[in-house]
């Protein structure tokens, strides 16, 4: 009950953040004048959008199963990308975009992959995003200078405290995945921590913790040794990138406008996400639409400001949530038929993958360990 009172609190925020929008709009006399915009967008440029935004998804999915693939693991090509479409709808519901890998990960553990390799399937693509994501605003920002300052101007600020901050998650990602003592002692302190609260069942499985933490640290310097590997990784993440910040430039010509060329328009995109996307909150809802508003006014003037960015919104997020949505009932309804088939119990429809995952997925690990 507590994860599914978290769950609709997070829908919740995202619902306040959207009706505060359009409140907002409507206040200022744009909502009628957005909604007209909205409704005579070319069909052609929102299927590109929408298109744009799925293909970023499965490029995730393609860097997971290239891992996976390294590491001597097989699983389908479109059961990663049912995983990705998963993982971005728990992405989306979750502060921070806390609950997408791990919901992931469970995800890969029911067909039978190791949790330490799976994490290392799907952390080495999310290190190479937000790699490429620096890179790309750092070479973005100096080839199209004057276009961003125009474009921002006293709002400059916004854009360099999100490149700051995303340089130091970067960092940190980097110095978390790929140094094993400061998480070994953490997981050390957690169990001297569950052992003085008496929570033995916890306490007892150190050993397959570490042995967890170990096989992890193993599959993320396999895959940064093998170069090739690593290149195609960084190439799937710049792919992502720019897919996913394409989809304004999309938006702006559905909306009948010229003016901007595509490069302008993904360096806005790109920008946006820089300034925005560290934002603790479920799918950065608030930052996300804000900062679009002063980035994108400029070039989408007036009550298109509103209509691009619900458009915008619309393709990116609350399209993904949706299909995420979907996505995950199908896999769960699947599961429940597997289950009933094997035991003759039925299993709750809606109960959050996260719910038993942990200790699942350590008891999972026991059997790996010995079986090896």
């Amino acid at each position: 009950m507590k994860n599914l009172a978290k769950k609709l609190l997070n829908l919740l925020v995202i619902a306040l953040t959207l009706g505060f929008v359009l409140y907002t709009a409507f206040k200022n006399g744009d909502l009628n004048e957005s909604l007209k915009s909205l409704s005579s967008m070319k069909p052609l440029y929102v299927c590109i959008g929408f298109v744009c935004t799925f293909a970023s998804i499965f490029l995730y999915g393609v860097g997971a199963w290239s891992a996976l693939k390294q590491m001597g693991h097989k699983i389908s090509l479109l059961h990663m990308f049912g995983i990705a479409v998963i993982s971005e709808f728990y992405s989306g519901i979750t502060p921070g975009a806390t609950g997408g890998q791990p919901v992931a990960v469970y995800q890969m553990h029911k067909r039978g992959l190791p949790v330490g390799d799976s994490t290392s399937s799907l952390l080495m693509p999310h290190i190479c995003f937000h790699i490429m994501l620096v890179v790309c605003t750092t070479v973005l920002g100096i080839v199209f200078r004057r276009f961003i300052a125009e474009q921002t101007g006293s709002r400059l600020w916004i854009l360099i405290l999100g490149y700051v901050l995303n340089i130091l998650m970067t960092f940190g990602f980097i110095m978390l995945c790929f140094t094993k003592k400061p998480v070994r002692l953490i997981l050390k302190f957690v169990v001297w921590l569950c052992k003085k609260l008496h929570f033995k069942k916890i306490a007892a499985k150190e050993q397959s913790m570490l042995k967890t933490a170990d096989r992890f640290y193993n599959g993320m310097h396999r895959l940064y040794n093998n170069r090739v590997e690593f290149v195609q990784q960084l190439i799937y993440a710049a792919a992502r990138l720019l897919l996913l910040c394409s989809v304004q430039y999309w938006v702006y010509l559905g909306l009948g406008l010229r003016g901007a060329g595509f490069g302008a328009m993904l360096t806005m995109g790109v920008m946006q996400y820089c300034a925005a996307a560290y934002t603790p909150l479920p799918g950065a809802s608030g930052a996300q639409e804000g900062v679009f508003a002063l980035f994108f006014a400029g070039v989408m003037p007036g009550s298109l400001t509103v209509a691009g960015m619900l458009a915008w919104r619309f393709l990116s997020f609350y399209s993904v949530l949706a299909i995420g949505l979907v996505v995950y009932l199908c896999m769960k309804v699947r599961t429940r038929v597997e289950i009933k088939h094997e035991t003759g119990q039925s299993a709750p429809l809606l109960q959050p993958d996260f719910v038993e995952s942990g200790r699942e997925l350590i008891d999972s690990e026991d059997s790996t360990e010995t079986n090896e």
